[in-house]
């Protein structure tokens, strides 16, 4: 079951790629693709919205920032 990722406090939450191992291709969104991903971090598999902000310009950059 996909779940919200909510890592403790004295957990860092930059979080990176290196954090995750790529799963399925769930698929693809206005903005990018979804994938499935499980955190190295806490075991626990995630969906992960790949986006691709260099194509996205004006309103649709700033949908895109608040997603």
């Amino acid at each position: 079951m996909l779940e919200n990722l909510k890592l403790p406090s004295h957990i860092q939450t930059n979080l990176e790629m290196s954090d995750f191992v790529k799963g399925v291709h769930l698929g693809e969104g206005s903005f990018g693709e979804v994938w499935q991903v499980r955190s190295l971090i806490d075991g626990k598999d995630y969906a992960l919205k790949v986006l691709d902000k260099s194509s996205y310009k004006g309103e649709d950059a700033l949908k895109l920032e608040r997603e």
